[in-house]
Order: C-alpha cells, then sequence, then structure tokens
C-alpha cells in the first residue's frame, strides 16, 4: 500500500507520486504519517525550550502539548504497527 497524492502521466500510464517534502521512512517510502509525527514533535520540543527560556508568547500547557502531540503519534505508530502485520 502507497502513501500517495499525486499522479503523474508518463508515456499514456497514470502513476501516483508522494509529494517530495514527506520524510522518507526506514524502509525507503515517503511517509506522511511520519512527517506529521516529526514536525509535530518538533513544534511541541520548541515550545517546550522557549518556555523554559522565557521568550514563548504562550507558557508551555503540558495538556495542550499532549493533545496535539500524542495523536500524531499515534497516527504514526499505528500505521507502522498496521503495515508490519500486512508483510507477514
Amino acid at each position: 500500500m502507497k502513501d500517495t497524492t499525486q499522479e503523474e502521466e508518463t508515456a499514456g500510464e497514470t502513476k501516483l507520486v508522494s509529494p517530495r517534502f514527506w520524510i522518507t521512512s526506514s524502509k525507503g517510502k515517503r511517509s506522511a504519517s511520519l512527517t506529521l509525527a516529526v514536525i509535530a514533535f518538533t513544534i511541541t520540543t520548541i515550545w517546550l525550550g522557549l518556555s523554559i527560556g522565557g521568550l514563548a508568547y504562550m507558557p508551555f500547557d503540558s495538556t495542550a502539548a499532549l493533545a496535539y502531540l500524542v495523536p500524531c503519534l499515534g497516527l504514526y505508530f499505528g500505521r507502522r504497527h498496521s503495515e508490519s502485520k500486512e508483510e507477514k
């Protein structure tokens, strides 16, 4: 099963292509869920760092950070788990 969102026509055939900005997983496939998880982790970590340094616009709220981060990580790890079951 491929993660694809775009179509590319070459020699009369339609081929599905992943966007270039998606991060490549350890299996060599571009992954939307991995990209989303990395972005969510990066934003949460920057927010925490700025909050510790006193530079954040809003103080760090662990509940809000977890409400943002957990679904993104859950999507990635759930997808990874279901792909590993498909391969067996």
